[in-house]
């Protein structure tokens, strides 16, 4: 099967037409995001799509990735979007073995071996076992599971009322009362227009990033999303719903439907309305909707909190893997030391032993002199 590893914006744009005439499975891998991304002049990382293609030249299959280079100064290979992007699985355009297009991209990654230096990817073991599998073949491997990195998520096996009632008392009692409280104010629910979408996106995006002040970088973080957001709407992907009180909108969310799944990427509420629970209220009311349109799956992002736990049903499970490239012994150090020197020391006690010892010398040398 052939493998084509693309690296400049033409050879890329040659995929265009085979690529978006196939609904993406996630939003992370559509044709429009990526060519918004490929022609965005702030971009970070430069493109190393990795193309499988049948032997009448059709797209099996495509790695949408990118490399950058740390501060250390290994090139690493990761998900276009990187931190940001939720999975970074290769997407399978059509139904093929997998078996097949894993070996192809690990031996176009053992061919490429002297232009990366780390493979650094987020992977969901139900999607990607038979690249798992092929990518343990080309060298040291470190696989760890990244508690943040889990997707709580909701699994329709019912109707409506089997599923909410099975939630939180707590839960079901708060909304209860907010939505009684809600009933005496002017408001409404609903999915803005394509007209309204924007400037609600960009409220949304202002609201998140006042809640949460300094716990990230939320400007390259929302530009990366309005790329993802922008597609989605264009093609009819994405949705916003609104939760209106006194005209104004108190919470906003954000997410894109591909078949029967729907991935929640943006929410956010305005603290004004806190008393209401507005996010809580927006989110039953958005769940109920949702479900009667035939959604069976809502993957909530990762990160676990309070309310999280009480709606999902299920996790989605993903796996950190990093492989260090062949032909660098940085790379592959750095990867002995974390996957397996480091676990050894831990395990002997040694390292719990040095960091005693240096807590002790440490509080010895903080602590007052006596006086005489």
């Amino acid at each position: 099967m052939p493998c084509t590893i693309l690296r400049d914006v033409p050879a890329i744009r040659r995929l265009a037409d085979q690529w978006a005439s196939a609904p993406p499975t996630t939003p992370f891998a559509s044709w429009g995001m990526i060519r918004a991304w490929l022609e965005s002049p702030q971009r970070h990382g430069d493109p190393f799509v990795i193309a499988m293609t049948d032997p009448q030249g059709r797209l099996q299959a495509v790695a949408p990735w990118m490399l950058t280079r740390d501060r250390l100064g290994i090139r690493r290979l990761s998900a276009i979007g990187g931190e940001d992007t939720w999975y970074h699985d290769p997407w399978i355009v059509h139904p093929t073995d997998g078996r097949a297009l894993a070996a192809c991209l690990e031996d176009a990654l053992r061919q490429s071996k002297r232009d990366w230096d780390l493979l650094d990817l987020i992977l969901r073991p139900t999607t990607s076992t038979p690249f798992i599998q092929a990518f343990k073949r080309l060298g040291w491997l470190r696989e760890t599971h990244v508690p943040w990195r889990q997707h709580p998520a909701i699994h329709w096996e019912g109707d409506w009322n089997s599923y909410w009632s099975a939630r939180p008392d707590s839960l079901r009692r708060l909304v209860a009362r907010r939505s009684k409280r809600l009933s005496q104010h002017p408001h409404r629910f609903y999915e803005a227009s394509r007209d309204e979408a924007e400037p609600m996106l960009e409220t949304l995006c202002r609201l998140q990033a006042a809640n949460f002040d300094g716990q990230r970088d939320w400007e390259s973080y929302h530009a990366f999303m309005r790329l993802i957001a922008a597609d989605m709407l264009d093609h009819g992907f994405g949705s916003l719903h609104v939760l209106e009180i006194d005209g104004k909108p108190a919470a906003i969310q954000f997410q894109s439907r591909h078949a029967d799944r729907v991935y929640g990427l943006l929410r956010a509420y305005d603290p004004v309305f806190e008393s209401y629970s507005p996010g809580s209220l927006l989110a039953t009311w958005s769940f109920e909707q949702m479900h009667q349109q035939g959604v069976r799956w809502i993957d909530l992002g990762p990160g676990e909190n309070g309310w999280k736990r009480q709606v999902q049903t299920t996790t989605d499970e993903t796996v950190q893997i990093q492989i260090g490239s062949p032909s660098s012994l940085l790379a592959m150090g750095m990867i002995g030391v974390a996957g397996y020197l480091k676990p050894q020391l831990m395990n002997l006690g040694l390292a719990r032993n040095v960091n005693e010892k240096i807590r002790a010398l440490r509080a010895k040398r903080e602590s007052p002199l006596p006086v005489g």
